[in-house]
């Protein structure tokens, strides 16, 4: 564990607001999801963030326990649907299309897996803020797990 005490100052106008999104390197950014720090900094102002960074790794027999009982998948573990490695933004989105197919059978545009999955129209999108798409359970999306090197 360690502090990690960042100043940005970003180049931009000083009536210019700028948003800071982190996240951890081996996942990709997802709007919403709890893993993800979202900072806003506002127009004229140095943002400062003040991070707790925590790693965690196993050893390389940990990976013969199953996950489910070690609560991590390692990234070539995926149990996903539509993506072919694991994370835990790439299980959340997985769940999002999966609801999107079954409430309004089809796929946001925005997402480019699965290609072969008919793309939502303007009624379909209705459709999915109806059911409050944003709002997918994605509790059960386990951490990235990493041996240690």
């Amino acid at each position: 564990m360690s502090i990690c005490i960042t100043k940005l100052y970003p180049e931009y106008p000083d009536n210019a607001g700028v948003s800071v999104y982190l996240h951890n390197p081996f996942d990709v950014v997802s709007p919403g999801h709890i893993t993800n720090v979202y900072l806003t900094a506002t127009p004229g102002r140095v943002l400062t963030a003040d991070l707790e960074i925590n790693t965690f790794s196993a050893e390389d027999e940990v990976r013969n326990l199953p996950a489910e009982y070690r609560k991590c998948r390692y990234p070539d573990e995926s149990n996903l649907n539509y993506f072919k490695t694991y994370s835990t933004a790439l299980c959340c989105m997985d769940r999002r299309i999966r609801k999107a197919l079954e409430h309004c059978q089809c796929k946001p545009h925005f997402y480019a897996a699965a290609p072969e999955l008919p793309i939502c129209n303007v009624d379909q999108l209705l459709c999915l803020l109806r059911n409050n798409w944003t709002q997918t359970n994605c509790t059960g999306c386990v951490q990235l797990s990493f041996s240690l090197q």
